[in-house]
């Protein structure tokens, strides 16, 4: 077979290179990219691993010649896949052109790509960097304007949110009341959002806009999961005020690729993050278990795969669905961050937290071993039929009373740690003297998501007053505010809306939200979300009979 294709077996070296030489590529490239040390015990265990599976793969090469070829293609096309998460359609695609490649160059195969991924394992020692990635500098940098920060807590239920009837609710009630008071924020205690999806949610109130499209579906395709804003208002002003922009998101929504015209750098970090186990005292198998999970989830297609067969390998309570996304590290890169450029920046700041997975105490540490049912805001099981008239009925709840009660204590540590880092940023703040002039604005995108139900529109009539409020009641608060806020009651786009025309001369042509609504998601991935009205504080007016 070796020989009709024109294949002889290189040499030996050549062979056990190639492959170990794409895993090591692999190991080294996840780990940096989440800022782990290489030279942990876990890190050199997962090597091991990954270098025994490749050896085997060499071994296979040296006795079956005939089989480089196809044996490099599929490797080649795992670490595509696996790198630039690709489709299933692109991943038939990329196998297909790396065959016809190979097969062109099969009788030096081995040795080029040793040589390819060494240099690139190579330079990804020496270049890369866990920092900003400097964008050209948009225009002129006004440094009298005061530090601007603006910080999103994903999933921060709001301050008259905060469940009472949940053990410690009224007690982190009030701690975050004096948290922002004793910081001089000014409270908007009843703030909402319009969405329960964070892309919704961030795309319309950076527009100041209260779209019904459903962004999420719309922008997802192929099952890929980034969320792109483009060009958004709020962008747009802080520039023309003569700030440079800087900001930190998570990968799963992207607010720099499309809008580098108006930013001056970005700081991307991964949505699962293996920082977050580090410090952790679990044993070292384990974390190099869940670096190679971390490391199938990078893509979409592998993920699919790996979740239909992990029941059939008995692992379906692995704890590491999802790690936390923000970790001290990056808090501390922020803080080096503010330190350095100060006055005339703003800063976009979008921290995981507290959103789930709730796997951190109030001291911010990972904590471990936790049932992985209290981590997720809900469960995934629940039975809905139909009636004759088409009316959603509810059979099975996604929380009872005793499972939300456990998540939101798990939740409340989440919010503290969050308000630890905050603490931490402002802490340095005062001790550079930037923090008195300072601008803060720090809000949510939603709420905390640990209701009985989604609210989705066929399940319209289960649900209840604390449903709306788990989903869509919103912290926002904010310090340098020219004005007092004068409705507590109010939508995220109006809040942001007050800040900025008190702070810059701009001039909105939009309507306030005058009657509150919200949006359902749709229970048929529509792209048009159905509105409900409210009559209060997250209170949906009574719902119409049927003879009405």
């Amino acid at each position: 077979m070796s020989q009709q294709l024109g294949i002889k077996n290189e040499g030996a070296l050549a062979v056990v290179l190639a492959p170990c030489v794409i895993a090591l590529f692999m190991v080294v490239n996840l780990l940096q990219h989440h800022d782990y040390s290489l030279w942990k015990s876990e890190s050199l265990l997962f090597a091991s691993a990954m270098g025994a599976a490749a050896l085997s793969l060499a071994a296979l090469q040296l006795i079956h010649p005939g089989l480089k070829i196809f044996l490099t293609v599929c490797l080649l096309t795992l670490v595509a896949t696996v790198q630039f998460d690709l489709t299933l359609r692109d991943l038939f695609t990329v196998a297909g052109v790396l065959l016809l490649l190979c097969y062109i160059i099969r009788r030096r195969l081995s040795t080029l790509v040793a040589l390819f991924f060494g240099v690139m394992l190579i330079t990804g020692f020496f270049t890369n960097s866990r920092g900003f990635i400097e964008y050209s500098q948009p225009g002129t940098v006004n440094t009298e304007l005061p530090l601007y920060i603006h910080i999103v807590l994903d999933g921060h239920i709001g301050i008259d949110g905060v469940p009472t009837d949940v053990p410690g609710g009224d007690e982190l009630k009030q701690e975050l009341v004096q948290f922002f008071e004793e910081r001089d924020f000014r409270l908007y205690r009843q703030a909402y959002s319009h969405y329960i999806s964070t892309a919704n949610s961030m795309r319309n109130l950076f527009d100041f806009a209260v779209d019904n499209v459903n962004y999420f579906t719309d922008t997802v395709s192929e099952n890929r999961t980034v969320q792109r804003l483009e060009h958004p208002v709020y962008f747009d002003i802080l520039r023309q005020q003569g700030y440079a922009l800087r900001v930190i998101h998570p990968q799963y929504i992207d607010y720099c690729s499309a809008n580098r015209d108006w930013i001056s750098a970005c700081f991307s970090y991964a949505n699962m993050n293996l920082g977050a186990i580090e410090a952790a005292k679990m044993p070292i198998t384990r974390k190099a278990g869940l670096m190679a999970h971390i490391l199938v989830k990078q893509s979409s297609t592998l993920s699919r795969l790996y979740e239909r067969g992990v029941d059939s390998f008995g692992f379906p309570h692995l704890q590491a669905d999802k790690l936390p996304g923000t970790t001290q590290s990056h808090i501390e890169q922020i803080i080096a961050d503010i330190e350095t450029h100060g006055n005339g920046t703003a800063y976009l700041i979008h921290l995981l937290m507290p959103h789930p997975p709730y796997m951190r105490n109030a001291s911010c540490e990972y904590i471990y071993p936790r049932p992985k049912a209290e981590v997720t805001p809900r469960d995934t099981s629940i039975a809905v039929t139909l009636t004759k008239s088409g009316r959603a009925v509810v059979t099975g709840r996604l929380n009872t009373i005793a499972t939300r009660e456990r998540r939101y204590q798990n939740y409340f540590d989440n919010v503290r740690c969050a308000m630890s880092w905050l603490d931490q940023i402002i802490d340095a703040m005062q001790r550079a003297a930037l923090y008195q002039d300072a601008i803060l604005v720090v809000h949510s995108d939603h709420g905390s998501g640990i209701s009985t139900l989604v609210p989705v529109a066929a399940w319209r009539d289960q649900l209840t007053e604390a449903d709306y409020i788990d989903s869509y009641s919103s912290l926002f608060a904010v310090k340098g505010m020219k004005q007092v806020p004068q409705n507590s009651f109010v939508p995220l786009e109006d809040a942001l809306a007050e800040v900025v025309s008190s702070l810059f001369p701009v001039t909105f042509k939009r309507q306030k939200t005058i009657a509150p609504f919200v949006y359902l998601l749709s229970g048929t991935n529509q792209p048009v979300l159905e509105r409900v009205e409210l009559q209060g504080f997250l209170r949906p007016l009574p719902a119409q009979s049927e003879s009405d």
